[in-house]
């Protein structure tokens, strides 16, 4: 089965070294659901999953539109503008390279939906951006 964008993306901003999957010090990388809580971290970046579209074609493959927001929190405004910065540098990079190969797809063509979007701050006065992007998932038989 296919792993959702957002799982892609979380591991591809580990791999460039913008911070580190899971719990712990530092950036933390999320997909799906950022945490929250009195022992959550508060640098964070989480990708989620939103809107965009799918086409089948006549021979067959399935092809995806798909949305992806980052959300991007931290006590620093302007390091959370920075990483957020960090993110869609990545995200022109491999934009630039043409593909992304992900764990049984290929991502590229990535366009941005939305100019960065600041949120405000939550209950523990943490900063938080996010910027969204649409990408286009290569085709892929499905059967």
């Amino acid at each position: 089965m296919m792993r959702t964008l957002s799982e892609d993306l979380a591991e591809t901003l580990a791999f460039a070294g913008i911070g580190a999957l899971g719990p712990g010090p530092g950036w933390r990388i999320f997909a799906g659901e950022e945490p929250d809580g009195p022992n959550a971290p508060d640098t964070v970046i989480t990708a989620y999953d939103v809107a965009g579209r799918s086409e089948i074609s006549l021979d067959g493959y399935f092809t995806q539109y798909v949305g992806i927001t980052f959300r991007v929190r931290g006590f620093d405004y302007e390091e959370v503008y920075a990483t957020m910065q960090t993110i869609r540098q990545l995200i022109v990079a491999i934009s630039t390279i043409g593909t992304l190969y992900c764990y049984e797809c290929t991502v590229g063509g990535f366009m941005q939906f939305s100019s960065p979007v600041l949120l405000g701050r939550d209950h523990r006065e943490r900063h938080s951006w996010s910027w969204s992007f649409v990408a286009l998932r290569q085709p892929y038989n499905e059967t």
